[in-house]
C-alpha cells in the first residue's frame, strides 16, 4: 500500500519532467521486468502506437526441476512441478511528452505448468488466465540507448488480487 500512494505521488511529478516534445525515441524496446505481474521475470517487447499507447507482448518460460530433480521455485510449487510458462498481452495508454511518461495499462496473463504424477510421467497440464494491470512512469530510450521503468503491476487470477511491483530495464531498437 505505501508502495501505491509513493507511485501516486511521484509519478505525476515524473510525468511532467518529460514534457520535451522530443520526436527521436525508440519506438520497439525489449526490456526485461523483475518482480511485475506476480511473476520473477519476464522478457518483453514494447511498441509505441501513435506515440499515446504502448502494446506489450512478454513472456516466461522457467524449469521448476534442476538436473538432479530438486526443485527450483517457490512456495507455490511442489517437488511433482516440472515447467512453468505465462505470457502477457497489454495495452497502455501513455500520458505526457517526451522521454518520461506516465502509464496506465491493463491486459491478460496466461499462465501454465507441468507436473509429474509419478517420476518420468509428465502428462498433467495446469492452466489459468489472469487480469493485470500497470500503473507506472517509463523513461523511454533513444534508439540503441537504455530507459528505465516502475510501476505497480497488480494480477488477479483465481488466487485472487496479487499486488506487486515491477522495475524494467529497458533497452531501444529503433
Amino acid at each position: 500500500m505505501r508502495l501505491l500512494v509513493a507511485l501516486l505521488l511521484v509519478i505525476p511529478a515524473l510525468a511532467a519532467l518529460g514534457q520535451d516534445g522530443r520526436s527521436d525515441l525508440a519506438v520497439h524496446t525489449v526490456y526485461v521486468e523483475v518482480l511485475g505481474n506476480a511473476m520473477p521475470g519476464t522478457l518483453n517487447i514494447d511498441v509505441l502506437v501513435a506515440d499515446r499507447f504502448a502494446l506489450r507482448f512478454g513472456g516466461i518460460l522457467l524449469p521448476l526441476v534442476d538436473e538432479e530433480g530438486d526443485l527450483i521455485g517457490d512456495e507455490h510449487y511442489t517437488p511433482q512441478d516440472l515447467s512453468f510458462a505465462a505470457g502477457t498481452v497489454m495495452v497502455s495508454r501513455l500520458f505526457g511528452q517526451g522521454a518520461v511518461r506516465l502509464e496506465v495499462g491493463a491486459g491478460v496473463m496466461g499462465r501454465a505448468h507441468t507436473r509429474s504424477r509419478a517420476p518420468g510421467d509428465t502428462d498433467l497440464f495446469d492452466s489459468t488466465v489472469g487480469l493485470t494491470g500497470v500503473l507506472g512512469f517509463r523513461v523511454q530510450p533513444e534508439p540503441g540507448g537504455f530507459g528505465i521503468r516502475l510501476g505497480f503491476t497488480p494480477l488477479m487470477d483465481l488466487r485472487g488480487l496479487r499486488p506487486s511491483a515491477g522495475l524494467r530495464v529497458v533497452y531501444g531498437l529503433e
